[in-house]
């Protein structure tokens, strides 16, 4: 009993100095958020375009030939995207102070004054007062009028970023593959078992390769509709939804929420559920049929732990962790998949319906056959041995 009761203790210190550790690390990581932030988009940036540098090394183009014009369509897409949306965020700025703060201002009077109507013939008592503390039409039009130069802010830092991000994406490109030489012969050298991580990256190419193909035709479908619905700056609302269409479970939810705004204030009311129909229809038929049939069940990682690693990435590096959110995990998974103490997590991150069903079968099958020899062995000698059960059964 004194032996068993020293193990618990054992084991619950051994626990309590892991979270203590992990807590430390973690304050550690978000401290150092700034640094991290443009390695991880490097990192990643880099696993999405090495096919590009594989291709061009294929057709007997140079190492450094093939990384300067991977580079030169990295750079291209991300400045060109940045600028594009950098000129429709400064139109829709102006937009806003020549004709949407007027027209949002006057709706909320008007909405002010419909319910200080209804209260007074309710027989409330200052009715007007009340309404005011409850909805003061000018903290909405300052806190609006904040959150769009704050976005411009954050759109100009992410510029300053771009030229640190591409400048390591050159050293990761051209050294990738000697990396990868080396990891196998680390285990030999009593170092870390990075086997896995060849098998992880490319899961994470995937990944990535497809969420960009969707969240492609996802913006586009929903630049057509805005296109249709004659909403101001629907090329912007396609590359917000293209962008937001990255962050798992929730991107898309945020980004119907700006043109459906700017329907109310052009259209109306049924013209901004139409812009949320439409975008509840494209979001369902790419999000929820198209991109898990072409994902599979290969990352098996549930809904749930999707959505808290939004949540937790999130709170570590703002907006960049709820874009890498999935990413992230998936390296996580891989680290516990390699560890004996902690393998038991991985396998709390998994779905359930992960294991594919013949896999089950056939493990299930080698169990009974196991479980009858041991009976065979253990039956008297000349007694009837019982057939095995088959996987078609």
């Amino acid at each position: 009993m004194t032996t068993e009761s020293e193990n618990h203790s054992h084991s619950a210190v051994r626990a309590l100095v892991g979270v203590a550790a992990l807590v430390v690390v973690l304050t550690g990581v978000k401290l150092a958020a700034d640094f991290l932030i443009p390695i991880l988009l490097a990192f990643f940036i880099a696993v999405l375009s090495f096919p590009m540098v594989r291709f061009l090394r294929v057709h007997r183009c140079p190492r450094w030939l093939a990384v300067i014009a991977t580079l030169l369509v990295d750079f291209a897409v991300l400045v060109g995207i940045g600028f594009l949306f950098s000129s429709l965020a400064q139109d829709f700025q102006v937009r806003w102070e020549l004709f949407y703060e007027e027209r949002l201002r006057t709706m909320g009077n008007d909405s002010v004054a419909w319910a200080e109507d209804m209260l007074v013939k309710a027989g409330v008592e200052d009715a007007s007062q009340r309404v005011t503390e409850i909805f003061n039409v000018d903290n909405v039009m300052s806190l609006a009028k904040s959150n769009v130069g704050l976005v411009a802010g954050k759109l100009a830092g992410f510029l300053q970023v771009t030229f640190i991000v591409l400048l390591l994406m050159v050293f990761m490109l051209t050294e990738g593959r000697a990396f990868s030489r080396k990891m196998p012969k680390l285990k030999g050298m009593n170092g870390p078992d990075f086997s896995q991580l060849g098998r992880s990256a490319k899961d994470i190419q995937k990944y990535l390769a497809i969420k960009t193909g969707v969240s492609m035709a996802t913006g586009f479908f929903a630049w057509l509709l805005c296109f249709f619905l004659d909403l101001d700056f629907p090329l912007l609302w396609g590359i917000v939804a293209f962008a937001f269409n990255y962050i798992p479970a929730i991107g898309s939810i945020i980004a119907a929420i700006p043109p459906a705004l700017l329907a109310v204030i052009q259209h109306g009311f049924p013209e901004a559920m139409v812009v949320l129909a439409g975008y509840l229809l494209i979001n369902m038929v790419w999000g929820n049929l198209i991109e898990p049939t072409l994902m599979g069940q290969r990352f098996g990682i549930s809904t749930l732990v999707v959505l808290l690693s939004v949540m937790f990435w999130g709170f570590i590096f703002g907006p960049v962790g709820m874009f890498l959110a999935v990413p992230l995990t998936m390296m996580v998974k891989v680290v516990l998949d390699n560890s004996k103490d902690l393998k038991w997590l991985s396998y709390l991150l998994e779905k359930e319906s992960t294991t594919p069903r013949i896999a089950k079968v056939l493990a299930n099958s080698v169990i009974e056959e196991q479980d009858q020899e041991a009976e065979d062995q253990s039956a008297p000698a000349g007694s009837k041995r019982k057939k095995p059960v088959s996987v078609t059964e």
